[in-house]
């Protein structure tokens, strides 16, 4: 009735404790570390009680970690509990297999987005992104990220011609910047409700 959500609690996201979960991120981070091309990148979208697991899995697998960036969110859910800060920011760790990886910094530095107050013409891009949630785009994923941040990460380290891979793919959000930047995209979902949404 307040359009308040209850806590985030998905089935695919259970995990029996931190050794299980980092269990789970090694095996991926493998495949995706040996499948990545040398000039690509891997962007992982982490929130407060995985970040340290996740960039430790992340290290562990021999990538690169290059930054943490933050996407501070216009538009934060609101929390039902009174025993919470009210979470407004995910972190996206940034990282590469080999020195050689793409970062369009000229482009980015010459470029401005819309509504955030963080980048704009001739400044060098921060490790912040100001971007509001994926509200009036969500299809019913509790996880969906927007596509303005997809597009960011694209202006970041995409590759025109190059292909993306999305190993979680939820909503299907990455392939709809994918398309649009020029990309051709893979994605991964085990989950038949997001699939159909795809």
């Amino acid at each position: 009735k307040n359009r308040m959500k209850p806590r985030f609690r998905q089935a695919w996201d259970k995990f029996a404790d931190a050794d299980d979960y980092l269990r789970f991120s090694d095996s991926l981070f493998e495949q995706v570390q040996r499948i990545v091309t040398p000039t690509g990148s891997l962007f992982v979208f982490t929130v407060h009680n995985n970040l340290g697991l996740v960039d430790l899995a992340v290290r562990r697998t021999g990538l690169t970690v290059l930054h943490h960036i933050v996407w501070a969110k216009r538009n934060p859910t609101p929390v039902l509990s009174t025993r919470r800060l009210q979470f407004a920011h995910e972190t996206i760790i940034w990282c590469a297999k080999t020195p050689n990886y793409v970062f369009n910094y000229n482009a980015l530095k010459a470029s401005s987005f819309e509504g955030d107050r963080f980048k704009s013409p001739g400044r060098q891009h921060r490790d912040i992104i100001e971007a509001s949630t994926s509200n009036a785009e969500s299809v019913g994923h509790p996880a969906q990220k927007p596509i303005a941040v997809y597009r960011r990460l694209l202006e970041i380290a995409g590759r025109q011609g190059g292909v993306l891979l999305d190993p979680l793919a939820g909503a299907g959000t990455a392939a709809i910047a994918a398309r649009e930047y020029g990309m051709r995209c893979i994605m991964i979902e085990r989950d038949e409700r997001y699939i159909e949404l795809i």
